[in-house]
């Protein structure tokens, strides 16, 4: 999926659930953040997340967002839309 570029970091997802953040400058993984998953929810439907592909990426109000579960394709299916806070 494609990456981002916010405060420093480039922040990637990638199709098998992940979500890797790096330094900008020096290419340093800063955090690797595993979406295929249960993933608790605000609503308790039960969330798990998969792979991330199209429509990667937003952010909003200081928040990342994702989908994660992108079924097309044989790709890893989901339910989850997840909003990161990235650490101050």
């Amino acid at each position: 999926a494609t990456p981002m570029v916010a405060g420093g970091a480039v922040i990637a997802p990638t199709l098998d659930g992940k979500v890797f953040v790096f330094d900008a400058d020096t290419g340093e993984v800063l955090r690797e953040i595993d979406t295929a998953t249960t993933i608790p929810t605000i609503n308790g439907v039960e969330g798990k997340g998969g792979s991330i592909d199209s429509h990667a990426l937003a952010l909003a109000k200081g928040m990342i967002v994702t989908g994660s579960g992108y079924a097309r394709f044989g790709q890893n299916t989901g339910n989850a839309i997840i909003a990161l806070k990235p650490a101050e």
